[in-house]
């Protein structure tokens, strides 16, 4: 199932995104019940805010502001088990992120699920952190492990394109694994669909305590951008190809906000100097190996490719 290299190279630069769901905790006051307080957001796997099941607002520690959601269980076998209903997703292209604190001398656990309905239950994958600092996300009946900093904030990203029937796993920006979505945790066939994430007090093995922070949740629709478009896309590029200085025009001026950056055909982000005028963006790419380069134009929430040639 791997794609060809420059399909995943590429990827970062490719796609534009639009936030379905997100939750930063900063709206709960430390000490309370998330999914009580979060206006139906959240809930619990039986259903029961404000329950020992429901998840807590901690004040002390986050990753991006000052409050997170905390996951805590003596016996690394509940009572907290904190649900995200996504309502049944089918077909599609998303990407979910997180950032997860396992806590020292504890573990960790959560779960992805294809169907949430207790009549029919269906798990995705599952995710397993240690107290040592590995881990491992089991789909299909196989371990693949992972290792995270204990203590520390670590980010989990998913890429679930069920438009394809493709998924993958990345932790802390290093991909993990690349599977068909529709397999379940401990089978090959299943739903291709996204129902819930679950954050369950639970942990690899025999570990206990179960004790983790969970923040900056969020959920994504992505749209890409064909590849056979961008590589063919040099219109409004001068010259083409360029040697010391290259310009693209640009249709309207760029907000305050817009980010602009160069990426070379392996995915990274070239440091190149960058004008920026009323009607146009221009790099110095002097310094820079012959080749094929892209350039992406965020502004509000519009991405804008194009291709660079340098001789």
């Amino acid at each position: 199932m791997r794609k060809p290299v420059l399909l995943f190279a590429l990827f970062p630069l490719l796609a534009t995104a639009q936030v379905v769901f997100q939750d930063d905790f900063e709206g709960y006051s430390p000490g309370t019940y998330v999914a009580e307080n979060s206006n139906g957001n959240w809930r619990t796997w039986d259903n029961s805010p404000g329950t020992p099941e429901d998840a807590t607002a901690n004040g002390l520690i986050a990753h991006g502001g000052s409050v997170s959601a905390e996951i805590f269980g003596p016996s690394a076998s509940g009572p907290v088990d904190f649900v995200h209903d996504f309502g049944g997703l089918t077909g599609g292209h998303y990407q979910l992120s997180f950032w997860i604190r396992v806590e020292n001398n504890a573990g960790g656990y959560f779960n992805l699920m294809h169907n949430g309905d207790p009549a029919n239950l269906s798990f995705a994958l599952e995710s397993y952190f240690s107290n040592d600092g590995t881990g491992y996300m089991m789909v299909n009946s196989v371990q693949y492990p992972f290792t995270h900093t204990q203590g520390e904030w670590n980010e989990v990203k998913f890429d679930i394109n069920m438009a394809d029937d493709e998924a993958e796993f990345f932790m802390n920006g290093t991909s993990i694994h690349q599977w068909q979505w529709s397999m379940e945790a401990d089978s090959p066939s299943g739903l291709n669909q996204l129902d819930w994430a679950d954050f369950f007090a639970a942990a690899a093995g025999t570990v206990t305590p179960s004790h983790y922070y969970i923040d900056d949740f969020t959920l994504e629709n992505v749209a890409n951008v064909g590849i056979a478009d961008v590589l063919a896309n040099t219109s409004g590029v001068y010259p083409t190809p360029a040697r010391n200085q290259v310009t693209i025009d640009l249709a309207t001026t760029l907000s305050s906000t817009a980010t602009v950056e160069m990426f070379d055909m392996a995915g990274t982000r070239t440091e190149v100097p960058v004008i920026l005028n009323a009607t146009d963006v221009s790099f110095n790419i002097a310094r820079l190996q012959p080749g094929v380069y892209f350039v992406r134009i965020n502004d509000g929430g519009e991405t804008l490719v194009k291709k660079v040639v340098k001789n």
